[in-house]
This record gives C-alpha cells, sequence and structure tokens, in this order.
C-alpha cells in the first residue's frame, strides 16, 4: 500500500485484508491501514503508514486530522532539510565542496586535542598554492579557472585517504590535513 501512495499521491483506506494486501506478520492480528503521502508541494517525502482496527470505518474527520499530520510532518523535515544545507553551506566551499577555512580549523582543533592525549599519533598540515593561476583567470576567464580549481580538488581528493582532510582556503589556496 505504501508503495501504491508513493506513487499516485493519494490517501489510501483498507478497512482490512483484501486482494491488494493479503500479507499479515506472523502474529499480528487482523489490520487495516489509512496510507497517506508527506510530500511538500509536488515533492514526495515519505509515507504515512497508519495500522487501524480491522474493519474500522472510514471517517472523513481522521482523513482531515491524518492529512494535517502529514503537512506537519513534511513541513518539519522540510525545515530539517534547509538547516542541514545551511549548516553544509557554512562549512564548505560553494565551488569544489570541499571542507571551508570554518570546518579545517575546526578538525585542527580536534586534531591537536588528540595529540594531547597520545604525543605518538602524528599528522602533517600541507599547504598548496597553484603557481600562476591569476594567468589562467585574466587569458581564459573565470569560468575556465573554476573548472581548473574544481578539477585540481578532485585529484587531490582522489589521492588522499578518508581519514585525511582535504580543504579549499579560497582562490587558489588548498590545505591537506594528513592523519598519522
Amino acid at each position: 500500500l505504501c508503495g501504491q501512495v508513493a506513487q499516485s499521491k493519494e490517501a489510501i483506506y483498507k478497512a482490512g485484508i483484501d486482494d491488494d494486501h493479503h500479507h499479515r506478520a506472523h502474529g499480528t492480528e487482523d489490520h487495516g491501514h489509512y496510507c497517506l503521502p508527506i510530500q511538500v508541494e509536488e515533492r514526495l517525502l515519505g509515507v504515512l503508514n497508519l495500522y487501524i482496527d480491522h474493519h474500522h470505518p472510514r471517517s472523513e474527520d481522521e482523513i482531515t486530522l491524518l492529512g494535517t499530520i502529514c503537512n506537519t510532518i513534511g513541513g518539519m523535515i522540510q525545515r530539517h532539510e534547509a538547516e542541514q544545507n545551511l549548516l553544509h553551506n557554512a562549512y564548505h566551499d560553494d565551488l569544489t565542496g570541499l571542507p571551508n577555512r570554518l570546518l579545517l580549523i575546526d578538525r585542527l582543533k580536534q586534531r591537536m586535542s588528540r595529540l594531547e592525549r597520545d604525543p605518538d599519533k602524528l599528522f602533517a598540515v600541507l599547504f598548496l598554492d597553484l603557481d600562476r593561476f591569476k594567468i589562467i583567470n585574466d587569458s581564459l576567464g573565470h569560468a575556465v579557472g573554476d573548472l581548473l580549481l574544481i578539477e585540481v580538488a578532485k585529484r587531490l581528493r582522489d589521492c588522499l585517504r578518508p581519514e585525511d582532510t582535504l580543504a579549499r582556503l579560497g582562490g587558489d589556496e588548498f590545505t591537506l590535513l594528513l592523519e598519522d
């Protein structure tokens, strides 16, 4: 039923088990369902599946209440996504998607704290600056310069281990935090 609701984006009410809904988990009583889409505008975010007593009568008031609950859940999901996007944007470079200066500083502070606890676990910080990058921007344009920065970021990221951090500080400056 949830799949049908996800596809149709329409509420479904089933009072009991029928040809469309014939599976019942072992040990459960006969039951029915209200299934309603959780969506914001046309974007489906999930499906609310409410088990009800077998042959429970459909109620328009219940449908209205469940629709309100779905709208509220949809708004909560949308707000959470917006918060996550804001948090990501605050700590990542727009162009490359790499951590930015703020996130790098946070990771360096964490790493320094770990060093105090375990002085044998060393790390390295590398600073990379692309020489003559301004010539590329001036002669070929900023769009080509951006493509170059994206490619450099990708190539550097491909060389690192998962525990290492590559950050773009801005312009043509990158910093690598190499663990152990």
